[in-house]
């Protein structure tokens, strides 16, 4: 009966999935090397890709202003690095080196394989050369169709139909397309085609290529790099982002030293007129009060306000300098506000105590003051204004290139040995994925633990003949699974026929009564070797001397007569037709003792012929002449012959094929025979692996046959 403790989920067997793998060697192996295959020849088919690298100094101290360096002293050296990869990576300069080199014209041969074959090369110019290409905005991302008519003429085809057509370096303007060709290195009626592509794709494209780094913390050293399929390519843009970088540097410091000169014209003016204004007032006020001293405090407190003023200037003079560049809550507006913050609590303080003098040392003294103020401002807006003319003579750029562009003579990309691995690898893990998904969904049979679960007794497990499976390659050319040589006759000593004694003594010892010498031996499906089992049980049965009868009752397809070599018919069917008598169609088997009756003509209506008396009458017969009946009946799931025999048996054998059946399958098969009242006697686990886990035990203790007989 089938044990009521069997689980539904099968618990993880980690050796068994690792024998599985190892049965799987084959195409594991295959999968693996188609896998490195396909990866290698991409490996050795892709466009490479090459990297150059260029070296930048940016050196912020070399033309500095008074404003530079405050912002220096607030900000620290890491924003100008920040400022300067911005710029580099900015599409002020990537636009510009874009338009420069033409790479917003894409040019490619309009033939399908000329496309596929197609690999911008070195040291080969380009068929055809169109610096300038300018198109509506609805041709934009658009193919046109160049076509070259002669070594030095051309035409465009639009969308619409409409044609362009010219020469050499002539420039061409119509329906709204600017184009100019200068070289044509391609056959007359050759094609093309040519799309004019949007300048922030190709900004965009240029930039995922390109990287900014510093060498070294406030080295004031950039690294810049950048990949592309062609050498010479990348090396030429890489140059060309160097020199548009140092240009707009160069014009920038123009722009703000114009700026600042301007700024500093604009003041002169009314700081000389009061300049003027302050002289006159001091003079005016002498000349009617003819000659007023001041006293020791006064002079100390002029001397003190002049300072405090002075510098006051400086600050509201940098204020307005920077509120041109930066907000008011910009960190170097809010410092200079908090000066003069500072500073005008100070004079303020001052002027109370100047408030105390005498009248007429307070005006003097503030005269006075504004006298030496102005002079003060004067003198360092001239000064100012004469360093920023010299500035604006003598404009040098804050960066220079160190190293210019230099493209690295071996491919970053594809790593060939890389791929080679990673193919191995995805080859691996979708060859043992693949293994142990089928595996999965077959839930095959493959362990005598899913046997004992329905309370069988598994009797042997016989593994895989490989001197048979040799034998059988040798007569048909390809591996077959069913044999045509009976394995105990022709090599005793092969581990399947010692599988196969191991039944022998289980079915000697186990028989109790003479019925139980009546032995059938099915299976659930066709392929698991129940033939196999039959025929070679009843020979080594006859081998230990026992009186052996082998009846193949498969009357649909039964084998035994091509695994015995002996005539199909006359058989069981001819005696259960009633042809000839039970005694008449036995036949010699291959070993003293045994007799073969075949199956006979075969029939499509054999559950008939096996319930009429014949065959029992045949069997009763069997029981008294021979110590063993051994009786090879048809599968049991797909018809229903193998029960109708089990009933006139002592003792049914299931023959369980080593991933050959499901497990649901062998279930169903037990259940019905214990529907229909059949006691099984146990179970054959046949067909094992020597790679599967019950495989490796038995080859690991198999000793081998004597040096007289044939050895697998």
């Amino acid at each position: 009966m089938l044990t009521d403790n069997r689980s539904d989920t099968q618990n993880i067997d980690l050796l068994d999935l690792v024998f599985e793998l190892l049965r799987n060697k084959r195409q594991i192996a295959i999968i693996t090397a188609a896998s490195m295959l396909v990866f290698a020849i991409y490996a050795f088919c892709a466009t490479p890709v090459y990297r150059a690298n260029m070296l930048i100094q940016v050196d912020e101290s070399s033309s500095q202003t008074l404003l530079d360096r405050i912002t220096d002293n607030m900000m620290g050296d890491t924003q100008h690095a920040a400022t300067e990869i911005g710029l580099l990576q900015s599409r002020m300069v990537l636009g510009n080196v874009s338009k420069s080199l033409g790479m917003l014209t894409d040019i490619k041969p309009s033939g399908f394989v000329d496309r596929l074959l197609w690999r911008e090369a070195d040291n080969v110019p380009a068929p055809v050369a169109i610096p300038t290409l300018e198109v509506p905005p609805e041709y934009i991302n658009v193919p046109l169709t160049f076509r070259v008519v002669t070594p030095d003429s051309w035409t465009l085809t639009l969308p619409e139909g409409e044609t362009l057509s010219g020469h050499l370096n002539q420039l061409v303007k119509q329906h709204g397309v600017t184009l100019r060709v200068t070289r044509i290195a391609a056959q007359p009626d050759s094609e093309f085609t040519v799309t004019r592509l949007y300048e922030l794709d190709v900004v965009n494209g240029l930039l995922q290529r390109l990287s900014i780094g510093d060498v070294g913390k406030e080295s004031g050293l950039l690294s810049v790099q950048l990949t592309g399929s062609s050498k010479l390519h990348i090396v030429r843009v890489l140059n060309a982002i160097g020199q548009f970088y140092l240009e707009q540097g160069l014009a920038r410091k123009a722009e703000e030293t114009t700026k600042r000169l301007k700024f500093v014209d604009d003041l002169l003016p009314g700081i000389d007129k009061r300049l003027n204004d302050a002289i006159a007032s001091l003079r005016d006020f002498q000349q009617q009060n003819e000659s007023v001293d001041m006293s020791l405090e006064a002079k100390a407190a002029l001397d003190t306000t002049t300072a405090l003023q002075t510098q006051l200037n400086d600050v509201l003079f940098r204020k307005a300098e920077i509120s041109k560049l930066y907000t008011p809550g910009h960190p170097v507006s809010r410092s200079l506000a908090e000066k003069e913050t500072v500073l005008k609590k100070q004079l303020s303080q001052l002027n109370n105590t100047i408030s105390t003098m005498p009248r007429k040392q307070q005006e003097i003294l503030k005269l006075t003051r504004d006298v030496q103020t102005s002079q003060e401002i004067y003198t360092q807006m001239l000064t100012r204004r004469q360093e920023l003319q010299i500035m604006q003579a003598s404009t040098v750029n804050n960066a220079r290139i160190v190293d210019p562009a230099v493209a690295e003579t071996r491919a970053i990309a594809p790593k060939k040995a890389l791929l080679c691995m990673l193919g191995m690898l995805f080859g691996l893990m979708v060859s043992c994925g693949w293994v142990l998904f089928k595996k999965a969904m077959r839930n095959t049979l493959s362990s005598p633990t899913v046997i004992e679960e329905t309370g069988l007794e598994v009797l042997a497990m016989v593994p895989v003949s490989k001197w048979l499976r040799d034998q059988n390659r040798k007569i048909s050319g390809k591996m077959r699974l069913r044999s045509r040589t009976l394995l105990a006759k022709e090599n005793s000593a092969d581990i399947a026929v010692e599988a196969i004694r191991n039944l022998r003594t289980s079915i000697t010892l186990g028989q109790r009564h003479k019925s139980d010498s009546i032995i059938v031996v099915t299976s659930a499906i066709s392929g698991a070797g129940k033939s196999f089992i039959a025929s070679n049980l009843a020979a080594v049965l006859a081998q230990a001397d026992k009186r052996v009868l082998l009846i193949d009752a498969d009357l649909r397809c039964g084998t035994q007569h091509n695994l015995l070599s002996c005539a199909q018919t006359p058989g069981l069917a001819e005696v259960l037709q009633g042809k000839l008598s039970f005694q008449d169609a036995l036949r010699d088997g291959p070993e003293a003792g045994m007799k073969v009756l075949t199956c006979g003509q075969y029939l499509t209506r054999s559950s008939e012929l096996l319930m009429h008396s014949a065959l029992a009458d045949g069997l009763s017969w069997a029981r008294v002449h021979f110590d063993y009946v051994i009786i090879d009946t048809p599968p049991v799931l797909p018809i229903t012959d193998a029960v109708i025999l089990a009933k006139q048996a002592g003792r049914v054998i299931m023959v369980a094929g080593y991933h050959k059946e499901s497990q649901q399958e062998f279930v169903q098969a037990v259940k019905r025979f214990e529907n229909n009242g059949v006691t099984l006697f146990g179970a054959v686990l046949n067909g094992i692996e020597s790679d599967s886990q019950y495989g490796y035990r038995y080859e690991a203790f198999h000793y081998g046959a004597p040096s007289s007989e044939p050895v697998s």
